[in-house]
């Protein structure tokens, strides 16, 4: 215990023992109004974690007949808080007399530790401002801090004597018990609380606390070599407790979250600040705390696949979450634009040449279940399963008429789309070279007839439209 002042060691433990923290009556002081003291706390007990801090205020009331009547206000310290670093231990502080006290001259030693064993004089001090009967009011308020380090493997009570004297060698008048109770910190996650956030971007600290829509790419299906896998989508983990917080008095809150997938698609986890990529992806991880993420995989196979999320043995309260994998693209619609269905003005310059033929033909792509294959990506990120090169093409039926290409003459068939996230449709941007007649087919290959899949072909008529001219002519100025 630490070292207070032995005149009050002596009266205090001499008191406590008699009347067991009871309240006492009487004091040594000729001045003091028999029975006008006392002292009340605004609470009996709090409950803290380690690196928090409980408080309490004390009122004392007194009555006194002589100018600088003093009362001295102190709290025990107890063995058994801890020792060494304030980080290991119990902290006992006095904030100094508020400001809604009455009647009070001074208050002593404001912000004190009793661990650095102070005397009693050096505790609160509360001096009377007249010389008569008037009633002192005074209130200070007592922390108790506790280490952030300080060791507490189950809730464990600390009761704390806060003592009121009177007298020149303080005779102790009244008593009262405080009890702080220190509690494990609450940092295990719980099923109820804990979430799960499915992203299609990739994030190194943090995931968007909202769920991303996941249309994907099934990948290109398993041939003679080795099948390959794509990252389409992230996972990031909030392991919150019983109280909903992630975040514990200073540690964070974790747990083992078994994630599993089901369907198609698998999983690999890792460090959130990783390029995680997708080798050896499993259909079931862990992740332990904020600080993993899982990366969700493609595996050739279209379908539907379901992640869930378990703390132990129970589900995740937030629910499962889906992602839809598309299969190769069976239809193409297309359809014609402005140009395309009126006919197109061709124009001698060669920056019209060039752009006329911008989304010359737009369509649409969808694989066997009805599932729409959008972007954002490329036509080969989005169309790798699709036909020999893992892309899909606009192809011109001549390209002395429309080519794909605006160098050169254009020799090249085809050209492969490019996703419009305005108008969320794909758009073949090719070359109107000349008047004439040709047709803008999609297919699956290169050509027309090597495609398995392609759209209705778009014929494109240059001729449907004639271009006019005309004269303008100019009478002679006037004279004046």
């Amino acid at each position: 215990m630490t070292t207070k002042s032995t005149t009050f060691k002596r009266v205090a433990l001499a008191l406590v023992a008699a009347l067991s923290f009871g309240v006492l009556g009487g004091a040594n002081s000729n001045a003091l109004i028999e029975n006008s003291d006392s002292l009340t706390l605004s609470a009996s007990s709090a409950s803290v974690a380690p690196g928090e801090t409980a408080t309490v205020t004390a009122t004392v009331t007194f009555s006194s007949t002589t100018a600088s009547e003093s009362a001295v206000l102190v709290v025990d310290d107890l063995a058994g808080t801890g020792t060494g670093s304030p980080t290991t231990k119990i902290i006992e502080n006095a904030w100094g007399i508020t400001t809604d006290s009455v009647n009070v001259a001074s208050a002593a030693a404001s912000g004190w530790q009793v661990n650095t064993a102070v005397s009693a004089v050096s505790d609160i001090v509360i001096t009377s401002t007249s010389s008569t009967a008037k009633v002192v009011t005074a209130k200070t308020t007592f922390a108790f801090v506790v280490g952030e380090s300080f060791s507490v493997a189950a809730t464990t009570p600390y009761v704390y004597t806060i003592s009121l004297a009177f007298g020149t060698s303080p005779a102790v008048t009244r008593l009262a018990s405080f009890t702080v109770n220190v509690t494990p910190r609450n940092t295990t996650a719980v099923a109820t609380k804990s979430l799960l956030w499915l992203n299609q971007a990739d994030f190194s600290a943090s995931p968007v606390e909202a769920d991303s829509a996941l249309v994907v790419s099934a990948g290109k299906a398993r041939g003679t070599a080795a099948q390959t896998f794509t990252a389409v989508g992230y996972l990031g983990a909030d392991h919150r407790n019983s109280s909903d917080t992630n975040v514990a008095t200073g540690a964070n809150v974790d747990g083992n979250i078994t994630v599993n997938i089901s369907g198609p698609g698998g999983l690999v986890v890792g460090a959130a600040a990783a390029t995680l990529t997708c080798t050896n992806p499993q259909k079931s991880v862990t992740m332990t705390n904020a600080n993993d993420k899982a990366v969700i995989c493609s595996d050739g196979t279209a379908g539907t696949a379901t992640i869930t999320g378990y703390l132990s043995s129970a589900a995740l309260s937030q629910g499962s979450k889906t992602i839809t994998f598309y299969g190769p693209a069976t239809s193409f619609t297309a359809t014609a634009n402005d140009i395309t269905a009126t006919g197109g003005f061709l124009s001698s310059a060669a920056a019209d040449s060039t752009t006329v033929g911008n989304a010359i033909v737009t369509f649409t792509a969808k694989d066997s279940a009805g599932n729409t294959i959008a972007g954002p990506g490329t036509a080969a990120s989005m169309f790798g399963q699709q036909g020999p090169y893992g892309t899909v093409y606009c192809i011109s039926s001549d390209t002395s008429v429309v080519g794909a290409s605006s160098t050169g003459l254009g020799t090249n068939l085809y050209i492969e789309p490019v996703w419009n996230a305005t108008n969320s449709n794909w758009e073949c941007d090719m070359v109107v070279r000349k008047a004439g007649t040709a047709t803008i087919t999609i297919g699956d290959s290169r050509t027309v007839a090597t495609s398995v899949v392609s759209s209705s072909a778009i014929t494109i008529n240059t001729e449907t439209k004639t271009r006019y001219t005309g004269t303008i002519s100019f009478d002679s100025p006037l004279t004046p």
